[in-house]
């Protein structure tokens, strides 16, 4: 069964899967197919991450295949890991056998060179704790030492011992979010240590900086509300931060921002690749005070792109809602209030916002004020005799709210307005 789904992969995929095998081969070294990638060949799923496990040298065989089928190699060296980018955007992840042991509960794992049987049982879930042989002499065989594909048949998710969730409490989160995606439920001594690890208070040993790395895989879920929710009901958000709670609002505010998101994608995929989950993340946290979200900021070291959406929507968002509320509101206000917030901010306002009125100013600024510009050019205006300099912009700027706001349409009517405004000046 895994022969023939790994056959129905795509080809850049597999040809690069077998072409590492056989430099494999040639060092005397055995490679998997591990984890998710297996999960997912059993499930039957069209996408998947690659991840392949080595006994043997997994940084070194990384570099050889870098070297011999081309691309960019980053090591990791402490963990034995390294990710490949194939000429044709290929990712991949690569990584030495390894076994692990915890000195403390929420810290980072000791690691040590191992065997395929070390890195399997090292592993979250069952599910995940599978492994398929790619070398030629042992293609497509599956091994399954924590009875992994039994519980993709039962559909539950399931720990292999009952300290899993004390090693490693991010497990937590990674079990509700399997659950949600695959429509899973808990197996039943899984649900009591879990929840023996939240009376510990085990996540609030984790570091903020691995709490934000599950943060970001949640927010690129299908479905994060759901997660969420699960998440809520489990272990609840204090770990995060005292203040935050779990608010309904959530499931409305995100159901619009996908479909704000999805329509932006749409007509703006070749200008502009958007954080989706930095959008998720802005809403999740808008509600915490701006001392406290500031804080949250600093202590969990979102980049710095995440941080700015975060807290500029907090920042802005009463702001924004007291100019778009007026009565009247030319669309050259419009423009001028939004335009200097970044896509994924707009996005989020426009989710948050339960005002329609509000709203569809922002959708009109999405599909059509921010789309406009000036007819005129600052070679029109130089030729016109307007010297170089701060002019320029200030009366193309002046153009552009007069065409956003009607009252001019034409390029002959813009270069009329231009004339009077260089005889302003």
């Amino acid at each position: 069964m895994l022969k023939s789904r790994f056959d129905k992969w795509p080809v850049r995929i597999r040809r690069f899967c077998l072409a590492a095998a056989e430099l494999a081969d040639r060092e005397g070294w055995v490679l998997y197919l591990v984890g998710g990638c297996v999960r997912d060949l059993l499930l039957g799923a069209g996408h998947v991450d690659v991840d392949l496990v080595v006994e043997g040298d997994g940084v070194a065989l990384a570099a050889r295949c870098a070297g011999a089928l081309g691309g960019r190699c980053v090591t990791h060296r402490r963990f034995g890991t390294a990710t490949l980018e194939a000429p044709d955007g290929l990712k991949v992840d690569m990584a030495t056998a390894r076994r692990e042991t915890y000195e403390r509960p929420g810290a980072l794992p000791r690691v040590e060179r191992g065997t395929i049987r070390d890195d399997l049982l090292r592993r979250d879930f069952t599910i995940n704790a599978m492994a398929m042989a790619l070398n030629k002499a042992s293609f497509g065989r599956l091994i399954d030492l924590c009875a992994g594909q039994r519980d993709l048949r039962a559909r539950r998710v399931r720990v292999l011992h009952p300290g899993s969730f004390i090693d490693d409490p991010t497990r937590i989160v990674r079990a509700v979010r399997f659950e949600e995606r695959l429509g899973f439920r808990r197996e039943r001594r899984t649900a009591q240590w879990l929840r023996a690890a939240v009376v510990r208070k085990a996540l609030f040993t984790v570091g903020k900086h691995r709490l934000r790395d599950e943060l970001v895989l949640l927010f690129q879920e299908p479905r994060p509300y759901g997660v969420l929710k699960r998440l809520g009901e489990a272990a609840g958000f204090g770990y995060i931060s005292p203040h935050l709670r779990f608010h309904r609002v959530w499931r409305r505010r995100f159901d619009r921002a996908a479909v704000a998101m999805r329509r932006f994608e749409d007509r703006s995929a070749q200008r502009r690749c958007l954080e989706a989950h930095a959008v998720f993340l802005s809403l999740f946290f808008f509600d915490l005070p701006l001392k406290e979200l500031e804080a949250v900021c600093r202590a969990f070291a979102f980049r710095r792109s995440e941080s700015r959406h975060i807290l500029t929507l907090r920042r802005q968002a009463q702001r924004v809602r007291k100019i778009l509320s007026r009565k009247e509101v030319r669309p050259s206000i419009v423009y001028r209030t939004l335009s200097p917030l970044d896509p994924e901010v707009v996005l989020s306002l426009g989710a948050l916002f339960d005002d329609k009125h509000l709203r569809r100013h922002i959708e009109d600024f999405f599909l059509s004020l921010n789309r406009q510009r000036p007819q005129v050019s600052g070679e029109d205006l130089k030729a016109m005799g307007l010297e170089s300099g701060p002019g320029y912009r200030r009366i193309l700027d002046r153009l552009l709210r007069a065409r956003l706001d009607g009252r001019i349409a034409s390029k002959e009517e813009e270069m009329a307005w231009a004339r009077r405004l260089m005889e302003e000046t």
